[in-house]
């Protein structure tokens, strides 16, 4: 079964690298993490943090 995507990225994706769940930025050491549908996902920034919360909560 897979998994739904996030930002249009299938979920196997966005889980396996190190990019921004919201816009494939790389990850540093700023990074943000935000649990979605129960699986903790991460965000460059806070305002992509927040693009995930809006987008789970309008879901």
């Amino acid at each position: 079964m897979a998994l739904p995507g996030i930002a249009g990225l299938p979920m196997e994706r966005v889980m396996s690298e190190n990019t921004c769940a919201v816009c494939d930025y790389p990850l540093d050491e700023n990074r943000v993490e935000v649990t979605i549908g129960g699986r903790t996902v991460e965000a460059c920034c806070e305002e992509c943090a927040q693009k995930l919360r809006e987008a789970e909560r309008s879901a």
